[in-house]
């Protein structure tokens, strides 16, 4: 069963097809047995068989509540590839945008990256984009170190680029990890402005800038 929480209106449209609530595939077994009364009324409530819901959305997204109430706490970052920030990713290491994240104890975390310009759509980005974060004492990662790495989210153009993490008892704390985002193309053609936001347990983070000023 699905619901457009937007569907609750006269002028938006409910399924249509298979198993909507006009469908004649509503037989008595089928209602009993899914506990689901199809009505009339426009509730933005429908139920969809798999191939077509596979066939008409292309992405599904699954929202989390990271909010204080929740016990998560966000820092968060508005930065850009401009200048000689646009490097090329993974290239000159040293040149992409770098940031520095404290935290006091081993915890969960959600690290979210957003591309702010306009690309004419709501799913990608303007660039191809990445990031990472590795073990360096906060200090800037001249080059790729795979033994310190802890997660990275792949090259990938959608517009926001997140992933999950744990900081783990690896290290001594309070750590500073390092943070890199790049985007994929260097030179002009890899411009552009982001949003970099950590989600951690942790209250007492800090999220700094490293070697740039963008």
């Amino acid at each position: 069963m699905l619901r457009n929480p937007h569907g609750r209106a006269d002028y938006t449209k409910e399924w249509i097809g298979d198993w909507a609530d006009d469908s004649e595939q509503w037989t008595a077994k089928a209602k009993a047995e899914l506990k689901y009364t199809p009505n009339d009324e426009v509730d933005g409530i429908f139920w969809m068989n798999n191939s077509d819901f596979l066939s008409q959305f292309k992405y599904v997204y699954v929202c989390r509540e990271l909010t204080e109430k929740k016990g998560w706490y966000m820092k968060a970052i508005a930065s850009g590839w401009k200048g000689s920030s646009y490097a090329g990713f993974p290239g000159k290491l040293r040149q992409v945008p770098q940031f520095k994240l404290t935290i006091h104890a081993p915890c969960s975390g959600y690290i979210s990256l957003t591309q702010m310009d306009d690309s004419g759509s709501s799913f990608k980005g303007k660039n191809f984009v990445g990031w990472m974060v590795s073990r360096e004492q906060g200090k800037v990662m001249p080059k790729l170190n795979k033994r310190n790495l802890i997660t990275k989210a792949g090259i990938s153009d959608l517009k926001i680029l997140s992933s999950e993490i744990e900081f783990d008892e690896k290290v001594s704390y309070p750590y500073s990890f390092t943070i890199i985002c790049g985007s994929l193309k260097a030179g002009p053609a890899g411009e552009g402005n982001f949003e970099l936001k950590v989600y951690t347990r942790d209250a007492k983070m800090k999220l700094e800038k490293l070697n740039h000023n963008e």
